[in-house]
């Protein structure tokens, strides 16, 4: 008996020290090497810009297509109007759903001025899942996009040509 109420007794000042030790604001859960990892990594996708979490390949694509006519500056209505047709028709995408993925495209870049320095963060996660097909149809896409304006800018060729090379480089190493 002697030896329950030792035992008892002990269990209780472990949950009064756990206890104390939380309202002085030390988890227990700090000393948890999974949940420390969990919570590391958490916290490096919470605190890395929305830009460089996009893991679709055709979600990349529209990204860059919207990024090569956001180049100048503001996107004129009738690339935004080409963009969306060509999101309808060359995506397979229905009129709302196109709409949303330009939105959402256009949103990602609200911040970024100039892309082509952190083309190879953005492409990090999806580039595996480009097949050859995909990166000849992304560049043709952001080449029709780029001849719309009036002047071809050389931010709109720094764009394409950054993807060309960063597939290039990547073919070349395989």
């Amino acid at each position: 008996m002697h030896i329950l109420l030792a035992l008892a007794g002990a269990i209780i000042t472990i949950l009064i020290l756990v206890r104390s030790l939380g309202d002085a604001g030390i988890s227990i859960d700090s000393f948890n090497p999974f949940a420390w990892y969990r919570k590391h990594q958490w916290l490096k996708k919470y605190h890395s810009k929305p830009l460089f979490n996009i893991e679709e390949p055709q979600r990349v694509a529209a990204l860059l297509i919207v990024a090569v006519a956001k180049a100048d500056g503001l996107i004129s209505i009738e690339e935004k109007k080409h963009i969306l047709n060509m999101f309808e028709k060359d995506f397979d995408y229905d009129e709302k759903a196109a709409a949303g993925l330009f939105t959402s495209s256009a949103f990602f870049l609200k911040d970024e001025v100039e892309i082509t320095p952190y083309l190879s963060q953005i492409l990090s996660l999806s580039a595996n899942s480009f097949s050859d097909n995909q990166v000849a149809f992304t560049i043709e896409c952001m080449k029709k996009i780029a001849a719309l304006s009036a002047e071809n800018s050389s931010s709109k060729n720094d764009i394409i040509h950054a993807f060309r090379q960063y597939f290039e480089t990547l073919n070349s190493r395989k």
